[in-house]
């Protein structure tokens, strides 16, 4: 009897240090590749070009994907946004007059599928519904810009040379304030980056705080609140419970063909797939690592 006591504690300990490594409790995701799309200035291309002062190529370097799936594109070439389906194929693009004086930059999505396109030209961002229609315009933002965060509750954040910012909304214009890096989850909850950027730490006291390499990036998170931190290069995004447990590594190395390049940008849906942008000597791939159901 002792001894079938003994075992049935050793081998809880053993199933319960297999779920605290993940070998368990690892997703499951497969290797997809969404959509191969030629440069050009077709609907369903994407603009290229090396024609400008510096010599430098000029092309699209900023991506995001709705809850339904659906992947805009800044083609800041042929100033617009190219909206991509699930499935890979040309949906419509959107464009107006002023885009023709833009240079658009960073885009964004929030829960309830605005696009929040930047015209760095102009400072200015752009809020456009589903359909393609302006919504709003939040004038004055600093050109240099680098980075522009839109989470699902619709809360804009900027970060400018000073630090970042929070974009409010008082009812008759936007207004900027100071704001630590702030990511808002899908359910409500809320998580700051530390000055050191080495510890993202949630509101919540009972919940762990994410720890972050050197050039770590946080992505988003999904709607069960899993965050998703990809390295310097993109190339491995980390997977991390509400609880600060890593679920999964998921590595894209190698899956760019010989010739291409990766933007260092990485996307994650609500269902909790990865998404990627390439670039080849023909166009942009987009590839995904899907979750299995």
């Amino acid at each position: 009897m002792k001894n079938i006591l003994h075992f049935l504690i050793m081998l809880g300990l053993f199933v319960g240090i297999l779920y605290e490594h993940s070998v368990f409790a690892k997703d499951k995701y497969i290797y997809k590749e969404v959509a191969s799309i030629n440069w050009g200035s077709n609907n369903g291309q994407l603009g290229f070009t090396k024609n400008n002062p510096q010599g430098l190529p000029v092309m699209p370097s900023s991506f995001t994907v709705d809850s339904n799936g659906n992947i805009y594109i800044s083609d800041v070439v042929n100033k617009r946004v190219v909206i991509i389906d699930k499935e890979g194929k040309f949906v419509k693009n959107i464009k107006e007059p002023s885009m023709e004086r833009a240079s658009l930059s960073y885009i964004g999505v929030d829960g309830g599928n605005n696009i929040y396109v930047f015209d760095r030209r102009n400072k200015v961002i752009k809020i456009f519904d589903q359909d393609g229609k302006t919504k709003d315009s939040i004038t004055g933002i600093d050109k240099n810009i680098s980075k522009m965060n839109v989470s699902y509750n619709g809360s804009i954040q900027i970060l400018e040379k000073s630090g970042h910012k929070k974009l409010s909304n008082n009812g008759t214009t936007y207004k900027k304030a100071d704001i630590d890096e702030t990511y808002y989850t899908p359910s409500g909850k809320v998580y700051t980056m530390q000055k050191d950027r080495k510890t993202l730490k949630p509101e919540e006291k009972d919940k762990k705080a994410f720890l972050l390499q050197p050039g770590d990036e946080v992505i988003d998170f999904d709607r069960d609140d899993m965050c998703y931190i990809s390295n310097y290069s993109g190339n491995k995004v980390k997977k991390i419970d509400p609880n600060g447990n890593t679920i999964i590594d998921l590595d894209f190395t190698g899956f760019d063909i010989m010739g291409d390049s990766s933007s260092r940008q990485v996307r994650t849906d609500l269902q909790g797939n990865v998404y990627k942008m390439y670039y080849t000597k023909y166009g942009v791939k987009i590839v995904k690592m899907e979750k299995v159901k």
